[in-house]
């Protein structure tokens, strides 16, 4: 003979294994469906494997090892000063290049200018602004740079396949610059090969000169970073 309160605890139970049961259930549906969409909806593609590949390849490049003396903001600062037009090292330049705002910038300048590893000096394509050099204890860190075996890697390519990485790299920068900041006063970072204020040098005492800053460039400037670079295509889009 059952008793009223045993039914009740029997029916009680019943009724949270059947609630359990029932929640398993909904939540094995969801994560089937949920599975089901993702499966219909990614679309696998080389556009989609690039771009994770460029993404973990800079990651990889940039990150500083566990004894490193900078921060990866501050690595990337030196470097871009270290490699960068003379008209470029501006904090404004450099915020623009590294994704950041200007403040953030001029916080991982000044660090380093306290650092000793980068100086003040004056623009010479802006008296209004201050540029930055890299000093001589900045040069010696930079042989500590985390993205040295990336350049390394590079340097192993062929010089036919080092140029065409660098014009693809140039058009895709390009390409974000104008997704992002379809205005003119969007900058878009590149060297002087490709770019249409480049001269090529009438003899063999230059590397040729720029047509924004009438610059002589020095053997080695057409490789520096620079913020005016203004590719053929992004001229005729335009037109």
């Amino acid at each position: 003979m059952v008793h009223r309160y045993d039914k009740q605890n029997l029916l009680r139970a019943s009724g949270i294994e059947t609630l359990s049961i029932l929640r398993r259930t909904k939540v094995f549906v969801k994560i089937i469906s949920i599975r089901y969409y993702l499966a219909m909806t990614i679309n696998h593609s080389r556009p989609q494997l690039l771009a994770d590949l460029l993404i973990h390849l800079a990651r990889r490049a940039a990150a500083p090892v566990a004894a490193s003396k900078l921060t990866a903001a501050q690595w990337s600062a030196l470097r871009y000063f270290a490699h960068a037009a003379e008209s470029s090292c501006t904090p404004s330049a450099f915020a623009e290049f590294h994704g950041t705002t200007r403040g953030t910038a001029s916080q991982t300048v000044k660090s380093l200018v306290s650092e000793g590893l980068l100086s003040r000096a004056a623009n010479p394509g802006d008296k209004r602004s201050v540029a930055f050099r890299i000093t001589p204890s900045g040069q010696s860190l930079l042989t500590e740079d985390p993205a040295a075996k990336l350049m390394s890697a590079i340097a192993s390519l062929p010089d036919s396949r080092q140029k065409q990485l660098q014009l693809d790299i140039q058009q895709l920068i390009v390409a974000l610059g104008s997704a992002a900041a379809p205005e003119p006063e969007g900058l878009a970072f590149g060297s002087c090969e490709g770019c249409i204020h480049f001269r090529h040098p009438c003899t063999g005492s230059s590397a040729g000169t720029c047509s924004v800053s009438n610059n002589i460039l020095r053997p080695g400037d057409e490789y520096r970073v620079c913020c005016q670079y203004e590719g053929q295509a992004k001229t005729q889009d335009r037109i």
